[in-house]
């Protein structure tokens, strides 16, 4: 993010600064054991797209246009089907549609809006509202907890991906400073805070956020674009800790008995990923007759599977074409040569692999990848396109 300077930042930046730190903080355990959580994120996006359409200069959904388009195709059918069908309208999936390419079109409106300095301001105050969502949820459930079997917190899923988004972001700003300025500081403060929610992600037991860590690890340490310093670092930390478990056998196996296998049977398969290679065996005769238009509801613990059963090929493959849309349009729209591409490429492959894990992401559940949206919406605006697109059309 060495290309974010700062430019004199606007008001509508600084608002949306200020939901984006209010959205994360949300997800506090205070608000959902009180069901507040949708209530006040709702609330908030609510505002934020009054405000961002009176001070839109116009609707030109460029880029954005084809998930757009089949999102409206896709709802229609769902609409239709559910006069048939009730079981269609169970599904948890079309309304994770609609918030995605809600927060996608508000994203686009806004990027014609917003400077570069707002998008430093709109990230750094999202990082820092993980920062107190991980120390809040640790202090609440995990201080002198038990790892077992049974999850210590039921929302760790939303919140593991929550708190990684912020550990990147933190990585990124390290980057960006270290090219820049040298500030002690302020690197050690963002270095601590890459601490906390580094552990705080790795005792979620979630699963799935391991596999993304590792993803993104590749991404930084391949690209040439990244800064030296910051790989030594995070080369260096790795093989500190792959040394370390190497001669202490017994410590590598207790993690991986509370935190990988989560107290299950490591030679049981099915039993180690709770259920999901059961659901791809018998995905065949679960689908039946519903081939084409799938059979409604019918929840499974991946996206890739619930999206067939629920709508079939014709349509289930349009939502698994959504869900993988931000790779795709980091990939196709943004300049390679970017230190921009890195840190979108980092943020959409650990929200989109997460559609072989969770039966709703990298769409939803609620506000958990509303950054990943927000951001695909900035990047595909006109404005930004130009600064960072592979090709802008004009």
């Amino acid at each position: 993010m060495s290309e974010l300077d700062n430019q004199s930042k606007t008001k509508i930046g600084s608002f949306f600064a200020t939901v984006s730190f209010a959205t994360v903080l949300s997800q506090l355990p205070f608000f959902v054991s009180r069901g507040m959580a949708s209530s006040v994120s709702m609330t908030l996006w609510g505002v934020a797209s009054i405000i961002c359409l009176f001070n839109c200069k116009g609707f030109r959904f460029r880029n954005i246009g084809k998930p757009i388009t089949l999102s409206v195709f896709f709802l229609a059918f769902v609409l239709i089907a559910g006069l048939i069908n009730e079981a269609y309208t169970r599904s948890s999936i079309p309304r994770s549609v609609i918030i995605a390419m809600f927060v996608l079109i508000v994203g686009n409106m806004l990027g014609s809006q917003i400077t570069e300095g707002d998008l430093s301001s709109i990230l750094s105050w999202y990082a820092y509202a993980t920062v107190i969502l991980a120390v809040d949820v640790y202090l609440e459930f995990f201080r002198g907890a038990s790892i077992s079997r049974i999850y210590v917190y039921d929302e760790k899923n939303s919140t593991a991906f929550l708190l990684l988004s912020g550990l990147i972001i933190f990585i990124f700003e390290l980057e960006k400073q270290w090219k820049s300025e040298r500030n002690p500081m302020k690197s050690l403060i963002k270095i601590l805070c890459c601490i906390i929610l580094a552990y705080c992600t790795f005792i979620m037991q979630c699963r799935a956020v391991y596999i993304s860590i590792a993803l993104v690890f590749v991404i930084i340490i391949s690209s040439s674009n990244f800064n030296k310093n910051v790989k030594r670092l995070l080369i260096l930390v790795s093989v500190a800790f792959i040394f370390f478990f190497l001669t202490h056998g017994e410590v590598l196996n207790s993690l991986l008995d509370k935190y990988i296998y989560g107290g299950r049977n490591r030679s049981d398969l099915n039993d180690l990923s709770s259920g999901r290679s059961s659901e791809w065996l018998h995905f065949w005769n679960d689908l039946g007759n519903g081939f084409l238009f799938g059979n409604g509801h019918m929840k499974r613990e991946t996206l890739i599977l619930t999206a067939i059963l629920e709508f079939g090929f014709i349509f289930g493959l349009i939502v698994i074409r959504l869900a993988f849309f931000p790779i795709r349009f980091v990939a196709r729209y943004i300049n390679r040569n970017s230190p921009m591409y890195v840190f979108l490429l980092s943020i959409a492959c650990s929200f989109v692999t997460n559609a072989f894990f969770e039966q709703l992401a990298p769409l939803g559940p609620g506000v958990k990848c509303f950054l990943l949206w927000l951001l695909i919406g900035i990047f595909s605006s006109d404005q930004w396109q130009q600064t960072y697109g592979k090709v802008y059309l004009g």
